[in-house]
């Protein structure tokens, strides 16, 4: 009997007027870049990663859901600041454009801590950690893999000159796990559940 598994991942979400925010940036640079060199994000899909769980057993869940109910109550509700574009892994060849995320007050570490808690949490249920430096961000575009070198070059020098205000901050309270379902029209993301900070799960 086959395991029935699906794609998940837990994010932070953003309030609708960061949104807009984001999407005015994005119409910016769709005026400056060709539409052949980039995979535009749909801007109701973009959210703040916290941790990409990949192919998941539908048998996981429950526990996903435990793991996360109980870290939840352990941090408190704290406020992210949009800032500061840049690109993955470099100007020279970018394949991703972003925008950071920043807490008002980096010494409170609310952010790193959550990640951690969630990084914890699920390595006690069979998710292997991710080693690599945690960097909050929100993903704008992707570079197309039938990019020429002149469209990359372009793109890179669009994000260097870019002059953009912050979209401003919002108030983090809860964290979510979603499911992706990949189709010829993009990803569909659709939010399985809802745990909100120091507080007792919430279903969706």
């Amino acid at each position: 009997m086959s395991i029935q598994v699906i794609r998940t991942f837990i994010a932070i979400d953003l309030p609708p007027a960061i949104k807009h925010e984001l999407d005015l940036i994005v119409q910016s640079f769709k005026e400056k870049i060709s539409k052949n060199a980039v995979k535009w994000i749909k801007i109701e899909n973009i959210h703040l990663t916290l941790k990409f769980l990949g192919d998941t057993p539908l048998e996981k869940i429950p526990k996903i859901k435990q793991e996360l109910a109980t870290l939840s109550n352990n941090i408190h509700p704290f406020s992210l600041t949009i800032e500061n574009l840049g690109v993955f892994p470099g100007f020279s060849k970018p394949r991703v454009v972003w925008i950071g995320c920043m807490e008002e007050n980096p010494q409170e570490m609310n952010l790193v801590n959550l990640h951690k808690e969630v990084e914890a949490g699920m390595s006690k249920i069979g998710f292997a950690p991710d080693n690599k430096q945690f960097n909050p961000h929100l993903t704008l575009v992707r570079l197309s893999n039938n990019a020429s070198p002149a469209e990359v070059k372009q793109v890179s020098e669009v994000v260097k000159l870019a002059s953009i205000k912050s979209p401003g901050r919002f108030q983090v309270d809860s964290i979510h796990l979603y499911q992706s379902d990949l189709n010829p029209q993009g990803a569909k993301y659709s939010r399985l559940f809802t745990c909100k900070l120091s507080s007792s799960l919430h279903e969706v």
